[in-house]
């Protein structure tokens, strides 16, 4: 009977003795969690020791007092998380903020806390359920698309998330082939844009050896070609004094303008050339983005037919300008080559002969005949009375042709009768989403007013005329 009395006694004390010990240890354990700002580790370490209290209220009491202020703490972290969140989404989208403070939760701890998985968890769109999957394919589908500078910082984000463990080494040479990429993408533009296109097509070769799905890169390798092939001029930037004081109410008041360099395209798009961009692009309306279900064109004798499924230049209107087009359709147009619709500016600048400028009153000679296909002259030609092939008129100062007359041409801005009055100096461009877009230069119906630079069309967007059709620039601003 002593025996067991005893053994029992041994078995009580002993047992006290390891409740002590892993009580301490786990206190202990949560004290230095909580001085390090890791409180969801802490207040575990606290529930843990809250387990090996044996009842004793004093220990109890100071466990609990813990486990509040650790609580308090995760609810204050989390709200700093969204305050934080709040802050960035004024200059970046939700999920680019989100994942900066991933980046900055990580550099705090070696684990990421709750708070900010639970943020990204609320982000996710309803049918994703992998954090990690949904923000990786995120930035492989910027790489793709040359958002080289976002594209790191969504590597480095998904980086950190606990699933990216197996795939460690691959985003880490990804993160660094995206830094790379950046880089030479940034001084392959310079080059570009200041007419080195030799040495910009070599760097844009090595940038598609690291990124061989890079779309930009093969976009402006296709540009590259048509500077070889004479498609394309190029426009030096400079300053130059726009508006008129003779004109129209909408044309004043002058005002200095100072653009990039840019080039422009040598003459209008053709039918040929439309006609080839939508059977690439596979429908006549536009198919993703703001402009979804937008039609791109309209059938017309003097532009696009449809013959077995293809679309096809009518015969003999081959070269002429493509008509029928809408903003919808000249804009989506540059989107697929990475082209866009000249600014007004632009436009303007290019049409005057840039830098080689000569103050004419129409584009390249102060005889519109000279020039131009207008009313007095289109309808003394064997296509009376329509659009005539482009670049058989002369062209201006600086080898563009048909800025005057043939058709008017789309701009991207768009159009307010009191711009020029507002308009900022450096690569202005009017661009409010609105109904009205400007449009420029006169067409082959138009008298010699209309057919004077500082003329300032209008139209609404969806606008489908024998006499609009457009031109590409392409520019970094």
């Amino acid at each position: 009977m002593k025996k067991k009395i005893i053994i029992l006694l041994i078995l009580f004390i002993t047992g006290n003795l390891y409740a002590q010990e892993e009580f301490s240890k786990h206190f202990n354990d949560g004290k230095i969690f909580y001085k390090k700002g890791e409180y969801e580790n802490a207040f575990k370490s606290f529930r843990l020791a809250n387990s090996f209290t044996k009842k004793d209220t004093k220990k109890t009491k100071k466990v609990f007092k813990w486990i509040v202020l650790c609580n308090e703490a995760i609810i204050k972290k989390n709200i700093e998380l969204k305050n934080a969140l709040k802050k960035a989404n004024k200059n970046y989208s939700k999920t680019d903020s989100i994942l900066k403070i991933v980046i900055a939760e990580k550099k705090r701890n070696q684990k990421l806390s709750n708070g900010a998985l639970l943020l990204l968890t609320l982000t996710l769109p309803a049918n994703e359920k992998s954090i990690y999957k949904y923000y990786r394919k995120l930035a492989d589908s910027m790489y793709i698309n040359s958002n080289y500078y976002r594209a790191t910082g969504y590597y480095k984000g998904v980086l950190y998330l606990p699933e990216a463990i197996d795939d460690e080494k691959e985003l880490i040479e990804n993160i660094k082939n995206s830094e790379w990429c950046y880089e030479a993408k940034k001084q392959a533009d310079i080059m570009f844009y200041n007419k080195n296109v030799d040495k910009a097509n070599k760097l844009f070769d090595k940038i598609l050896i690291r990124n061989t799905l890079c779309v930009y890169s093969k976009k402006i390798k296709k540009q590259i070609q048509d500077i070889k092939n004479g498609v394309l001029v190029y426009v030096k930037g400079g300053s130059f004094i726009m508006g008129n004081l003779q004109g129209n109410k909408d044309e004043k008041p002058l005002h200095d303008v100072l653009l990039s360099n840019y080039y422009i395209g040598k003459t209008e798009v053709t039918n040929e050339q439309f006609s080839k961009f939508m059977n690439e692009y596979g429908s006549q309306y536009t198919k993703t983005g703001i402009y979804k279900g937008k039609s791109l064109v309209e059938k017309h004798r003097w532009g696009l037919t449809v013959k077995d499924g293809k679309w096809i230049a009518n015969q003999g209107f081959e070269k002429h300008p493509v008509v029928s087009v809408s903003w919808y359709g000249a804009y989506e147009y540059c989107k697929f080559y990475n082209y866009k619709l000249p600014s007004e500016a632009q436009w303007m600048f290019a049409a005057t002969g840039g830098s080689k400028s000569q103050e004419r009153k129409y584009s390249g000679n102060n005889n519109i005949d000279k020039i131009a296909w207008y009313a007095e002259n289109s309808t003394s030609t064997s296509k009376k009375g329509s659009t005539q092939a482009v670049a058989t008129k002369k062209p201006n100062e600086i080898g563009i042709f048909d800025m005057t007359g043939n058709v008017w041409e789309w701009c991207l801005d768009d159009y307010k009768n009191d711009y020029f009055s507002k308009s900022p100096i450096k690569n202005p461009v009017n661009k409010l989403s609105g109904v009205l877009k400007v449009y420029k230069g006169g067409s082959w119906n138009d008298d010699e007013y209309y057919c004077r630079l500082g003329i300032r069309g209008r139209d609404i967007v969806s606008t489908s005329s024998y006499l609009i059709g457009f031109r590409v620039v392409s520019s970094k601003n």
